[in-house]
């Protein structure tokens, strides 16, 4: 979770996807991941990672 946390704070909406995706994939070394780093197959997760920061940056949103 606190992955998540550094990439909705750092992160520009744009990279949600594919560093989210590194994430869920166990990368650690996922926030700055670009398009390239991320294989076609991750896609899956990709999707899954998309979902939850936006859901994420929702309840935060309300938050701060």
């Amino acid at each position: 979770m606190a992955q998540f946390e550094l990439l909705y704070r750092t992160g520009d909406e744009f990279e949600w996807r594919y560093a989210g995706g590194e994430i869920l994939a166990g990368d650690t070394r996922a926030v700055g991941a670009t398009r390239e780093a991320i294989q076609q197959d991750d896609s899956e997760l990709q999707d899954l990672a998309e979902m939850l920061l936006e859901k994420l940056a929702e309840i935060w949103g309300d938050v701060t």
